[in-house]
């Protein structure tokens, strides 16, 4: 029934990703995180997305990957002012992705995001924890394997990684 769940490898994406696993990716982002505004991009431009994060230094991408085929990903940023600020050299080409496939509410969250808005709510206070510490910005695993510890096993080894090898943090806050 299920695999042992801590038969998985973990990888963090830090160079150009290889056409295999992209479609890897592409599939997990499409399928299991359908309503992510990453999901309703273009191939061409959740490769552009997926490059930029791969060569930034404030964001990470590490995948879980099971028999050499990616089973899931998680993506982090240092804080989530990054998840805008990163993608300044694509932002025309991901409204305009939004705009043509009428998907108005993502853009809506984009602007909300940008004016930050999506904040108002919350005390200064807690702004800046959310500012000063590790954001998980998308998550998913392979619907074949969830429910079998994995996502749990895989999400603690990615902190792990990322507290020892790039950022030290006391929070994580999701989008």
């Amino acid at each position: 029934m299920s695999q042992n769940n801590e038969n998985f490898e973990i990888r963090e994406h830090s160079d150009e990703i290889s056409i295999k696993d992209f479609e890897d990716f592409f599939y997990l982002i499409k399928e299991e995180n359908p309503h992510a505004i990453l999901s309703k991009l273009s191939k061409e431009s959740i490769r552009n997305y997926l490059n930029i994060v791969v060569n930034s230094k404030k964001l990470f991408l590490i995948s879980c990957k099971i028999n050499n085929k990616i089973i899931g990903y998680a993506l982090f940023a240092q804080s989530p002012e990054y998840l805008i600020s990163e993608f300044k050299k694509i932002r025309f080409k991901i409204l305009m992705d939004l705009i043509k496939n009428l998907r108005f509410v993502g853009i809506l969250n984009i602007i909300f995001s940008i004016l930050r808005i999506d904040l108002i709510l919350l005390k200064k206070n807690d702004i800046n924890l959310i500012r000063k510490n590790l954001n998980l910005s998308l998550l998913a695993i392979h619907r074949k394997y969830q429910s079998q510890g994995i996502g749990a096993k895989f999400l603690e080894r990615c902190l792990k990684h990322v507290f020892d090898q790039h950022f030290k943090f006391n929070l994580l806050s999701c989008e």
